[in-house]
This record gives C-alpha cells, structure tokens and sequence, in this order.
C-alpha cells in the first residue's frame, strides 16, 4: 500500500505547476506549442474559465471573435462567462456582421461594451439590452486594418488602409459628437501602417510597416504618448521580413502568427542558421526583447473562433472546440534577452516614387481644369462682343427652373412636417448621389435656393433646420405650414 501511495504521489511531481496553469510547453516534435486542453481535463480553481454560479461578467481588454462563428458561440459556455447571449445575437444583427468574413472586436472598458469592426467607423456601445450605434456619420473604407483600443477612457484607431493610401493616423472617438478627430503627432510615418500593433498606456508600437502596395520595411515605430512625437527603429540587423541572409532571425507573420497583450507583443520568427521556429517578443514597457527557442505556433491556433485578451493572458477557442490559454508574463521569463535595434533619426520622409507620380499627375489635372477655364472665358468675351442670342440659352434656364419648381411643389405638400435627411434627400431627388459629400453640397445648395425664391414670393424661408430633441446630433428639416398658396406654382410666378 505504502509504495502504490508512493508511486501515485511521484507521478503527480512529474506534473508541473506550469502546465496545470495554461504555460506553454516545449513541443517534442514539430516545434509546435502545446496548451494545456481544458476539454481533455480537470478545470483548476485558478483557471480564467472555472466555472461559477454568479451572473455577473468577468473583465477583459479586448474579444475578437469570428464573424462565422457568431451563432454558435451563443452556446460557448466559456465564452459567456466575458459576455451575455443577448450580447453575441445582438452582434450578428449588426451591420458590422453583413460581410461574413473577419472579426468582430469587443472592447471592455469601465464596466461598458463597445463592438468595432475593421474598415468601419461604427461605434456600437452595450447600453439598455441592445448595441447602438454612437458614430452619426456613415463614412467607411478609410481605416481598414486598423487597431482599436482604449485609452484614458477614450475610444482610440490607430492607421489602417484605405481605398487610396495607406496611413498612420490616430484617431479619437467623441461620444458626445458622434465623430472621430484626428490627433497631431510629431514625426509621424507617411503612407505606411501595420497590422502588427502593440499598444500600452504610455506607448504604441508598429511592427514591419506596410506601404500601400503591401512593400514591408524592416522598421520599428514607437509612438510615445507622452511626447506625442514618433520614434524609429532599424530592425533590419536583428529581424527582417525580406529574409537577409545575414540578419539572425527572419520574421514569419503570414496568418497573424502573432499575440499582443497589455505587455507584450510576440511574433513567430526562424533562426537564419538553424531554420528552427521561435518566438521573439517586446516587452512594451521597458522596450527589451528577447527569443524563445524551439516554439512555433500550431497551424491549427493561427485560426480561432474567438480570442480574449485580459492583462498578459491570451485564452482561445478553435475550430476543433479545443480551449487553451497562453500566460505571456511565464514565457517572457524564460526567453533569452537580445540586444535593442538602433534608433533612426526622425527626418522627412523621402518622397516613394509612386507618391511624386500623384503629386504630378494632380498637378497636371488641375492645370488643365485652369487652361479650360480660360478657354471658357475668352470665348465667352468673344462671344458676347458678337452680340450672339441670348435666346439660345433659354432652354437651359427654363429647365433649371422647372427642377426646382418641381422640388418646392414636393416640399409645399409636406407643410408642417418635420423630415429626417434622408427623406429630405429623397423629396429633392438627391439619393442617387452615392459621393457623401457631394451629397451634402448638393443639399445645402438645393436649400438656398429654395429658401431664396420662398422669401422673394411669401417673404419667409420654405425649409428651416432644427436639432432632433431626443438626440442632439440629429438634425431635422421642418417645412413651413405658414406659407399659403393660392394654387399658383412658386417659381412660374417669377419665371417670364
């Protein structure tokens, strides 16, 4: 009896404490990593995902989470001990949730949920059972690949690619606005981003930049928040996406072979002499890297249902239903420390070639906007010396007129009325604009005129603007039910 307890008792020392708590391990074969499978064990008490009675949320910094996956992980009951049900079938109502490929971020901060999405500007807050949406503009395209984060209690977007350009810009949020504003940094990066961002409270970190084209520059930015001022880094003698030769390590980040945390950001990289997988990873608040031999991440974790992310904690779901959890602070301790990469001066960007070729080719478009506009005008300094005439205008005139007789009849039958924008646009035949500005010149352009030939007949505007009372940022178009008319069109009247 005595030696069976012994036996048993020297089984449980071969089991070390690190694998009970979700350490990585050290793969035997394949270098691949090893997480501990809560599915295929006894879940522990220190475990993130130990199950309890209470109905209260635990806390985290960010969720991304599959689009694809969005149902069925209503059923995650891990995944609902950091978010409700209601939460995950409200977000597959979104808009957010149209395009069925990518992530849905959630972010946690001060109690509250905000759902933000990749190459959108929407901003939707948890509030009273439902998502609403808090940005009131309907701007999209601009900020794909971007990074979303919290800071000082501020909804932040870091760079992202556009329909034209790739760029570095930080944004903020305003709540109260409804709006994103642009924040000046000094030394900023141009016509580059990154997908691989790290971000803490006092710093913000790119990793191998990304021109627009997708051309990948061995560099490091590090933007202080402090200062407000950008730093830059040559990687190029450490680790190289272009796979030098002699630089010692050679990045991998196809399939986002990357976690970031409050702390860290980790990046599977192969040793040039060896060929072998590791990790490299930054500790963000002291600026110090170091490498992990011997690990690489699974093929099978680059793609996951979900990701939570809470201090220095990654824990996943995968599309095999197994669970694991990563503890960055564990494998940061065991790495090797490495030296730092030399900082560049901050000096004016050399203009790309693809840029100066922009730059001439808007040049010479507006100069021939220019010599067409002197053309116009001599011709019709010649045109008026001849006495040419005038009659041959008149269809034009006669025209314009009727389309804004037609508008003001439209805008008489809705006396009294309070419009929203939309049903403003679609009385003054405005939707098929599909340009937001355009549209918005278009309206305000419509409405002078209309509120000029309104005050030449009756003495008062047709159209004026109000703030909708339950939501400020709203603005409605009340149409005047002062205005009498005695079944007379009010433009024919002024049209000879």
């Amino acid at each position: 009896m005595h030696l069976i307890l012994v036996l048993y008792l020297s089984l449980l020392g071969s089991i070390s404490k690190a694998e009970i708590l979700g350490k990585v391990e050290l793969a035997a074969v394949g270098n691949e990593i090893l997480l501990s499978n809560f599915s295929n064990q006894s879940i522990p008490n220190k475990s993130p995902f130990n199950v309890t009675t209470s109905t209260e949320l635990k806390p985290f910094d960010r969720l991304e989470i599959n689009i694809q996956t969005l149902t069925e992980s209503e059923k995650d009951k891990e995944l609902l001990l950091y978010v409700s049900k209601d939460m995950l079938s409200g977000l597959s109502a979104l808009p957010l949730a149209d395009q069925e490929v990518g992530d849905i971020t959630v972010l946690y901060e001060q109690g509250d949920y905000y759902a933000v999405r990749e190459c959108f500007f929407d901003v939707y807050k948890w509030v009273d059972g439902n998502w609403k949406n808090l940005y009131t503009y309907d701007n999209k395209g601009y900020n794909c690949a971007s990074r979303f984060f919290f800071r000082q209690g501020k909804l932040h977007s870091i760079g992202g690619r556009g329909f034209w350009e790739a760029h570095s810009n930080l944004l903020i949020f305003d709540e109260q606005l409804g709006s994103w504003d642009r924040v000046n940094i000094k030394g900023q990066p141009s016509d580059v981003y990154s997908e691989y961002t790290g971000v803490t409270e006092k710093s913000l970190f790119y990793f191998f930049p990304a021109d627009y084209y997708g051309k990948r520059y061995d560099l490091i930015y590090w933007l202080d928040f402090n200062s407000n001022t950008w730093r830059k880094f040559d990687f190029s003698s450490l680790i190289t996406f272009q796979k030098k030769p002699q630089v010692p390590f050679h990045a991998d980040i196809s399939n986002k072979s990357l976690f970031d945390s409050k702390d860290y950001m980790v990046l599977q990289v192969y040793e040039a002499s060896t060929s072998g997988a590791g990790l490299f990873l930054l500790d963000m608040q002291t600026f110090s890297f170091r490498w992990l031999k011997n690990q690489a991440v699974e093929s099978k974790w680059k793609k996951y249902k979900w990701k939570i992310i809470h201090n220095n904690n990654i824990f996943l779901r995968n599309f095999a239903q197994e669970l694991r959890s990563i503890d960055l602070d564990e494998i940061f301790n065991e790495a090797i420390p490495l030296e730092k990469p030399k900082e560049l001066p901050l000096i004016a960007e050399e203009e790309k070639p693809t840029q100066s070729i922009w730059r001439w080719s808007i040049l010479a478009f507006f100069l021939g906007i220019g010599v067409n506009q002197l053309v116009l005008y001599f011709r019709h300094k010649n045109d008026s010396h001849s006495s040419v005439n005038p009659k041959k205008e008149a269809p034009i005139h006669q025209a314009q007129h009727q389309n804004i007789e037609s508008q003001i009849n439209r805008l008489l039958s809705q006396r009294g009325k309070l419009l929203t924008k939309d049903e403003l646009d679609t009385i003054l035949q405005l939707r098929n604009q599909q340009n937001l500005d355009s549209l918005k010149v278009l309206r305000s352009r419509a409405l002078k005129i209309i509120n000029q030939q309104a005050l030449k007949v009756y003495g008062q505007n047709l159209v004026s603007r109000e703030r909708d009372e339950y939501d400020k940022r709203v603005m409605l178009y009340r149409i005047n039910d002062q205005i009498k008319t005695n079944e007379k069109f009010l433009i024919s009247s002024e049209v000879e």
